[in-house]
């Protein structure tokens, strides 16, 4: 089992772009059973230092 602990580097309104690709790639791969569980930071963290 890995689990993945991400802290953003760049502005959220970029990540939050992404979301409906990265949600696609993730129920792909739950519809496989390759993955058990997920979940968003609340709330997200990012970098003090990032753009």
């Amino acid at each position: 089992m890995f689990l993945f602990n991400l802290t953003y580097v760049k502005p959220l309104e970029e990540i939050e772009a992404l979301l409906p690709a990265h949600i696609a790639f993730l129920d792909e791969f739950y519809a496989r059973g390759t993955f058990l569980c997920s979940g968003r930071k609340a709330p997200p963290h990012r970098r003090r230092d990032s753009v």
